[in-house]
């Protein structure tokens, strides 16, 4: 498969159990399936995965932990999974997939498929493959990620779902985590190049000023604005309304995607 960028966020945060237990996250959403057969438990972590694949129309993050090490994965709409070979350190025992399936020659062993570049589309599984093959676990809903609708005095509109840095031409500089660059329009040059960022946390949207020239400076009705300090964070809440310099946004919290 084709090596294409995968965005930074979400990392969907997976840790299996030896008892076939396993704890996914999310952006702060919590899901937890039961001890049982681990080999099934993996099989529904990925349908989940792939749930949200489909619902932001793109491959996903997946860090898995487990009794057979730490794997960083995509996983892909159609229920693809491929190693993110690069970012994975090498092993100090021989890799595994979290495909891998309990061998019916050998009792008390497990079949591996080595993670090497030339077996990575045998990872390749179509989702009629591994939801049908066998009845699975009760699967949770997919979390549903938060987006916030930005409407600038511009005209503009922009919707938020990752971390974002705002201005007239904002560069990450080598910042890190930074998913989206979001440039504003601006006749009055009171924005600077990389004004302020945001990102949401696990209790809402966060925006930070990053040092900018002419501030950042949040209005909530019925409150005294609050002007931001440099690199000060402020918690936005719906029907904020932002001001960079001589331009202004109103804040709208959306209901999640499905």
């Amino acid at each position: 498969m084709p090596s294409t960028p995968i965005p930074n966020y979400p990392v969907i945060m997976v840790d299996v159990r030896a008892d076939g237990s396993a704890h996914v996250n999310v952006a702060g959403r919590h899901v937890d399936y039961p001890a049982g057969d681990i080999a099934e438990t993996r099989t529904a972590v990925i349908a989940y995965a792939a749930d949200l694949a489909r619902s932001m129309n793109r491959p996903v993050r997946m860090a898995t932990s487990g009794p057979d090490g730490i794997w960083k994965l995509a996983v892909h709409p159609n229920g693809t999974v491929t190693d993110r070979a690069a970012e994975n350190a090498k092993p100090k025992r021989r890799p595994r997939t979290v495909l891998e399936q309990p061998s019916a020659a050998a009792a008390g062993t497990t079949a591996t498929i080595e993670l090497t570049p030339a077996l990575v589309p045998a990872l390749v599984v179509e989702r009629s493959d591994f939801v049908e093959a066998a009845p699975l676990m009760q699967r949770p809903p997919v979390a549903a990620l938060p987006t916030a609708t930005l409407t600038f005095s511009t005209g503009a509109v922009a919707r938020i779902r990752a971390a974002t840095l705002l201005g007239r031409r904002p560069a990450t500089d080598g910042e890190k985590n930074t998913d989206e660059l979001l440039a504003i329009d601006d006749d009055s040059s009171t924005i600077s190049k990389t004004h302020a960022r945001l990102e949401w946390q696990d209790d809402g949207l966060w925006i930070t000023d990053r040092q900018s020239a002419n501030g950042t400076i949040v209005d909530r009705p019925g409150q005294k604005p609050v002007e931001l300090a440099a690199d000060q964070s402020y918690q936005l809440s719906a029907g904020d309304i932002v001001r960079l310099g001589e331009v202004t946004f109103i804040v709208s919290m959306d209901e999640a995607d499905q």
